[in-house]
């Protein structure tokens, strides 16, 4: 989810660049109309515009700077500059100047001169907020966009979503959050897809997940191709995440209705199904999704998995072969033979572990080597596989003891036998049995000898 939002930011990212002013004319505003710039500052702007419009970039800094040095260092605060030698237009065209060459802490170094010298500059503070959202400074971005918005008397909504945007970069979400809701109340006559989309995802980066839905179901219905899919997708993860399962499995079936051909809703059925444990409908959803696309290995195996929880062992066997085939997976191998195992196959399971484990040291394996050679009434080769596994004092170790000793018994071995079951009884779980073993062995001798 986290990899979705950085995308779509992304994507507000590359608005940025057209949607903040970089042209050569002076903004329309009586703080900076050319009236008000002196004659000798209006000449040095006219003449590096010509530069710029050649793209002779470097031409027009020569020129601004060369004006600029002329008048000596930044007068402070309500000192008179009457050519205008650091007129906040100058400093603003220099900037432009820069940023068409990506320099942004140039850039950003005369834009900051720029609203200095007029706080009121709202084009100045929209493209300084643009060199810092370039060099990743997202709090210093989102608190210029801010001024923008300001500035420009509220009429430039982008600047607050910019702003929104820029929080939302910087992880700091609540902040974003109430950006965007300033921005909705604002200009609600204005709202934009991409208004939801982003606020959506502040506000599940927030932990408000919730209050994102309905913005999330209106992405969801409105949006198109691509975008459909993912905010579909969104929407039944965030059911899950809820915990509001109802909904996910109404929205999940009607998409399946809606658009029966698409694998991916009966993917996210299958999905939907198993997080509330209707395994027979998972399988289901899950076998019409593989015949309208390839099942990667992983789902592979889960089909296997829900076939063998459902007793459908025959179906189960295949599909885990299939996946040995390819390659090794010990819990395949594992699922396979208890697949033959509850069809009373022994030979085949043991066949199976033979092939795909001859050499293993997996505990679980070798329980299962022995189990199937128990079952087939091996109980010396039993005997041995079941010691191995007791004496690396893992946690099959109390079960693979207690087996040992019967395996022992049938092979009359009644000391080797007698001493597996006191070291089983040592497990507390296995205890109980260990000891009845032993009174049962005690009184088949006694009967023996008698």
């Amino acid at each position: 989810m986290i990899r979705m939002i950085k995308k779509h930011i992304f994507s507000a990212i590359c608005g940025i660049s057209m949607l903040i002013s970089l042209g050569f004319a002076l903004p329309a505003r009586a703080a900076l109309d050319v009236n008000g710039i002196p004659l000798a500052a209006r000449m040095v702007l006219a003449k590096a515009t010509e530069f710029l419009k050649l793209k002779s970039y470097d031409r027009a800094i020569a020129t601004l700077t060369a004006f600029q040095a002329k008048g000596g260092a930044i007068p402070a605060a309500h000192r008179p500059d009457p050519k205008g030698y650091h007129h906040p237009a100058i400093y603003y065209l220099l900037g432009n100047c820069h940023l068409l060459q990506n320099e942004y802490l140039r850039a950003g170094e005369a834009y900051q001169h720029a609203v200095e010298q007029d706080p009121d500059f709202s084009d100045a503070w929209a493209n300084l907020a643009k060199t810092c959202f370039e060099q990743e400074d997202y709090i210093r971005a989102a608190s210029c966009f801010a001024s923008a918005y300001e500035t420009s008397g509220r009429s430039g909504p982008d600047h607050l979503f910019f702003s929104a945007v820029s929080y939302l970069m910087a992880d700091q979400y609540s902040l974003s959050v109430s950006a965007f809701q300033r921005l909705f109340e604002n200009h609600a006559d204005c709202v934009s897809l991409p208004w939801r989309a982003h606020y959506a995802q502040a506000l599940i980066a927030d932990g408000q997940a919730r209050r994102a839905l309905p913005l999330i179901r209106i992405l969801a219905e409105k949006s198109t191709g691509a975008d459909r899919t993912k905010w579909q997708e969104i929407l039944l993860y965030q059911y899950l995440q809820l915990e509001m399962h109802n909904e996910a499995l109404a929205y999940a079936t009607e998409l399946t209705r809606s658009e029966c051909t698409r694998a991916i809703w009966w993917k996210a059925l299958a999905h939907v199904e198993l997080s509330g444990g209707r395994n027979k409908k998972a399988l289901a959803a899950l076998t019409i999704y593989s015949y309208l696309t390839p099942l990667t290995p992983r789902e592979q195996k889960l089909w296997a998995d829900l076939n063998l929880q459902l007793n459908i062992p025959t179906r189960a066997i295949a599909q885990y072969r299939a996946l040995l085939s390819q390659k090794f997976d010990a819990e395949a191998l594992k699922n396979m033979v208890f697949a033959y195992q509850s069809q009373d196959c022994f030979q085949e399971g043991l066949d199976q572990l033979n092939h795909y484990a001859p050499d293993t040291d997996d505990p679980e394996i070798l329980m299962l080597k022995a189990d199937m050679l128990y079952a087939l009434k091996q109980y010396a080769d039993a005997g041995v596989f079941f010691r191995q596994v007791a004496e690396r004092q893992t946690s099959h170790a109390g079960q693979a003891w207690l087996m040992a000793g019967y395996a022992a018994w049938q092979c009359n071995d009644d000391r080797a036998g007698r001493r597996a079951f006191q070291s089983a009884a040592k497990h507390q779980r296995y205890r109980k049995a260990a000891q009845m073993a032993m009174h049962q062995m005690e009184e088949a001798v006694h009967r023996s000898e008698n």
